[in-house]
């Protein structure tokens, strides 16, 4: 995914990168704005109450834009590589 590429609402959701929001329903056509792409640790706990060991996991994150002069509209999303 590039600066400049379209997306709509049905592809995002078909891939699983919204949800069920008012904000995703309807046609709506998105522009992508930004795309960064870095790492993140991720920790946390499993079912035991014992900590995981923390990893490491490469991230993209896109700003998408819609809408027309002043109503224009951001939203962000993000998937792990």
């Amino acid at each position: 995914m590039k600066i400049g590429d379209k997306v709509t609402n049905t592809q995002l959701k078909k891939n699983g990168l919204v949800g069920d929001k008012p904000l995703y329903k309807g046609n709506r056509t998105w522009t992508v704005v930004d795309v960064q792409k870095s790492t993140t640790t991720i920790s946390g706990i499993n079912g035991r109450g014992k900590q995981k060991k923390p990893t490491t996991r490469k991230i993209t994150r896109i700003i998408l834009e819609s809408g027309r002069g002043d109503k224009k509209v951001k939203t962000r999303t993000f998937w792990f590589d």
